[in-house]
């Protein structure tokens, strides 16, 4: 792992773009806007909040992004939240099966709500909209493989932990 604060691009076209750029201001993490293919050159890794579906879509093609989101994708650790329920589900989309390969990272009840394929994680919940850093932490850490200091964040996830 390496020790310098990483640059991490937040898909900037909808959704609570700014949340996930506090989320990993507080890690330590370098947040980039992405809203344009060439703010995706230094970014080491990439968060893509979620916002209506067919309106996304639309707005990556326009912009030129579907290419190079789809290569940064294969290349590189990226992390999907909810396009739409505190972790927070807004008409969250389901994962209704998991393929071959898949790995189930969370769970409401039985249903999945949280997967992950090699260096690349979908989930179908809200972690920005929550003081909670614990998801962005273990994606930064665990996924990616950044080192973050120590006392990132620290002083949020302290008032989290039950007393």
């Amino acid at each position: 792992m390496r020790v310098t604060a990483p640059r991490v691009g937040v898909l900037a076209l909808q959704g609570d773009f700014a949340c996930h750029q506090r989320s990993l201001a507080a890690l330590g993490a370098t947040a980039v806007r992405v809203s344009l293919p060439r703010d995706l050159e230094e970014a080491e890794a990439l968060v893509m909040p979620g916002g209506e579906s067919t309106t996304m879509l639309r707005l990556i093609d326009a912009t030129g992004l579907r290419e190079p989101l789809e290569r940064f994708v294969r290349e590189r650790p990226v992390l999907g939240t909810c396009a739409g329920f505190r972790g927070v589900f807004i008409r969250a989309p389901r994962i209704r099966r998991v393929g071959a390969g898949v790995e189930v990272i969370a769970r409401r009840g039985e249903e999945p709500v949280g997967v992950r394929q090699g260096r690349t994680v979908g989930i179908a919940f809200h972690p920005e909209l929550t003081q909670d850093l614990r998801l962005h932490r273990w994606f930064l850490e665990q996924v990616a493989g950044f080192a973050l200091p120590a006392t990132a964040g620290a002083g949020v996830e302290a008032r989290l932990r039950p007393r």
